[in-house]
């Protein structure tokens, strides 16, 4: 019995088989066996620590006894005894082909353990239940058959529930229902003490619809709800969330499903409106990773992407966010495991949820239990927000603004508080704060040149191909540490993030007999790699409108042509082969009667962006297209071309009639002059008396 129920009993994660390693049961100084290779010679090893960066993906500094030396690695190539374990007798008594051992023991659960024992009352033996069904099967069927007795038992709990819910509201025993919703659950396979199993329903083929009908049309009862809203019943809520949680899988018909995907999220209203809501976060987690199972078998578009679905992951977010004692690592588990399935598929399901968390996500960021959920969130929101994603808090806008408008004119401190406004729309306020802060702290303490230094001593920046760029973009945890793959992550994450900070120290700082390298580093892998991104965030843009972007990773230009009228404005980019190192060039080809003052100052606002301000493509070209609407916003057209620029000469309406107030083009109203022989306005009709403007 106790190789039977090794693999299955404990809620709190795996639990170590044979001499594998339990990541998170590892604590440092832990005394295990390095296996480097399946198969090679083990050798013994202290854990020096334990990195929870990547959770839950763990990872461990080892020092090797034999060598003292140390090394990184992963759980798979830790064990706790120097030569290899068999499993032989647990995989003999559990495996498929031994069924009839499986039957005896299933036999002996029921005649000793459920018989005896109620399991409409007795939790244990409702485990006992899916022990049976999901562990050790039905080997024979018929009267008197370990399936016939099981589904007996279970069918009667079911029966009972539904006569129990047959009552009308106001008599409704709650209580009573509360146990026989845990055992059902609990037999089904939603797992407390031992491993969880959702297909024990249709492998008992038990039809679940039933109590489940009747209880749904118990949440839609608006009078009830209210009633429960005000002093929630949450054992009761809890006990139908488990039981929905094992039964929504075997729904079927929409309308069903769409009723079940609206009561979880009213299950969450009723359960996590309590300050301790992570004791009660569990059940609404799991339903949640069941409707992720479910929802496969449906096409509908509504059902597939539910706003009630999206709701739900808010909830969990919220708990997520606002638990301020450590979370077990099973509910991180679960939570990540449905971050990896519905974020991958559909990661716009997330979008509601790091909305409304953003800040609270960026302070889980340095939790290194939350860090890894957090960021997975957090990027949902920096891929798909836009410039109206968050509410601006002006404090933080006044209190930038009053920082950096010291010195300037008006104009440009009006420019400065817009900037600052727009910016704050889209990051949140704590992540600007943080973002600030850090830039201070690196220009003050000059972090960033011992590590760029550090960094730099330990690759030799070798050229590599194509792949590398990509390569050292990220650390593959499933190998063992190298300081020359974490070097190189570090240079290109720095060049990348920080570019006016990397130029300022290879300007200033950088030894000479690196500097040469270092600028072959940046053309060869960094500025290609960086440039592609940016051109690929371009494609993917929605907001050019009638601006055309094109750009080329051969010559290192992107052009935007702003199209008024039948004419064309355009601006050219050029970036150099080892930018951030060197600075861009703006070329303002076509300026279209607009003052060539007004052009040379929009060419300096988007070098300055690009250079000085860790600004990217995209952001400066959407700067340069807001001046543009800028001085088109307003401007009536000619009313002799009905244009607002001059088809010969470019040039915007300029002469003004006194009386009517109307502007016209120099050449269109000298034009009309000449065509009518007459010295009156096109519109007036009044003796011509402007003045230009």
């Amino acid at each position: 019995m106790s190789l039977l129920f090794c693999p299955l009993r404990g809620t709190e994660g795996t639990h170590e088989i044979g001499d594998d390693v339990n990541p998170t049961s590892v604590k440092e100084g832990d005394s295990l066996w390095y296996e480097k290779a399946e198969g090679e010679k083990r050798v013994k090893a202290t854990v020096v620590k334990v990195h929870f960066d990547d959770f839950p993906d763990l990872y461990f500094t080892i020092r090797v006894d034999e060598s003292n030396a140390e090394k990184q690695t992963v759980a798979k190539k830790l064990k706790r005894s120097p030569n290899p374990q068999s499993n032989e007798r647990l995989e003999s008594l559990v495996s498929n082909d031994n069924s009839e051992v499986r039957d005896r023991l299933g036999r002996c659960i029921v005649d000793k353990l459920l018989l005896p024992n109620d399991i409409g009352v007795n939790e244990v033996a409702a485990e006992c239940v899916n022990i049976i069904i999901s562990q050790c099967g039905f080997a024979a069927l018929g009267l008197g058959s370990v399936k016939y007795e099981v589904f007996k038992m279970v069918s009667s709990i079911e029966s009972l529930l539904c006569d129990t819910m047959t009552a009308p509201v106001n008599e409704l025993s709650l209580d009573n229902c509360i146990p026989l919703l845990r055992s059902l659950s609990l037999s089904m396979g939603y797992g407390i003490y031992t491993t969880p199993s959702w297909k024990n329903v249709t492998a008992l083929k038990l039809d679940p619809s039933g109590s489940i009908s009747k209880i749904l049309d118990l949440y839609e009862n608006s009078g009830w709800i209210t009633a429960q809203q005000s002093c929630p019943m949450q054992p009761f809520h809890a006990s139908f969330a488990m039981w929905l949680t094992v039964a929504l899988h075997t729904i079927t018909d929409e309308e069903t499903y769409r009723r079940s995907l609206a009561t979880i999220r009213l299950l969450g209203d009723l359960l996590l409106q309590n300050g301790d809501s992570m004791s009660n976060s569990i059940y609404i987690l799991n339903a949640a990773a069941s409707v992720e199972v479910t929802s496969s078998g449906f096409t509908n578009p509504v059902l597939i992407e539910s706003e009630d679905e999206k709701e739900v992951l808010a909830q969990l977010t919220r708990c997520f966010v606002n638990s301020h004692h450590s979370v077990s690592s099973a509910w991180t588990d679960k939570f990540s495991s449905l971050l990896r399935t519905k974020g991958k598929k559909f990661r716009s399901m997330f979008f509601q949820a790091a909305k409304t968390c953003s800040n609270e996500l960026v302070d889980c960021l340095n939790s290194p239990q939350k860090r890894w959920c957090a960021f997975q969130i957090l990027d949902v929101f920096a891929t798909d927000a836009d410039e109206d994603s968050l509410e601006t808090d002006d404090s933080i806008v006044q209190q930038q603004f009053a920082a950096w408008k010291v010195g300037m004119d008006d104009e440009e401190a009006v420019e400065l508080e817009d900037d600052i406004r727009a910016t704050a729309s889209w990051l949140p306020a704590k992540l600007m704060s943080l973002l600030k802060s850090m830039g201070e702290r690196a220009s003050s303490t000059n972090a960033l040149g011992v590590i760029m230094e550090i960094a730099l001593s330990e690759t030799d920046l070798g050229e590599g191909d194509k792949e590398d760029i990509f390569g050292c973009t990220e650390l593959d945890t499933s190998t063992d540490f190298v300081a020359s793959e974490v070097a190189l992550l570090v240079l290109f994450r720095t060049v990348e993030a920080l570019p006016t900070l990397v130029k300022t120290w290879f300007n200033d700082d950088c030894p000479k007999y690196w500097q040469q390298k270092f600028s072959t580093f940046v053309e060869k892998r960094v500025a290609p790699a960086t440039l592609q991104r940016e051109l690929d965030r371009i494609k993917k843009a929605t907001c050019f409108d009638e601006m055309a972007v094109n750009g080329s990773c051969a010559s290192r230009e992107v052009v935007a042509t702003y199209q008024q009228d039948e004419c064309q404005l355009s601006v050219m980019i050029r970036i150099p082969p080892t930018f951030p190192l060197r600075n861009v060039e703006v070329d303002c080809q076509k300026t279209l009667g607009i003052p060539s003052s007004r052009w040379r100052r929009w060419a300096l606002q988007i070098m300055l962006m690009l250079n000085n301000q860790d600004g990217n493509v995209l952001e400066a070209l959407l700067l340069w297209k807001q001046n543009v609407d800028k001085e088109f916003d307003g401007v009536e057209p000619c009313p002799v071309c009905y244009s607002v620029l001059c088809i010969k000469t470019h040039a915007m309406p300029n002469l003004e009639c006194k009386t009517c107030n109307n502007r016209f083009h120099t050449t269109c109203l000298y034009k009309w002059f000449q065509s009518s022989g007459k010295s009156q306005c096109v519109l007036c009709q009044q003796p011509w008396s402007g003045t230009k403007v």
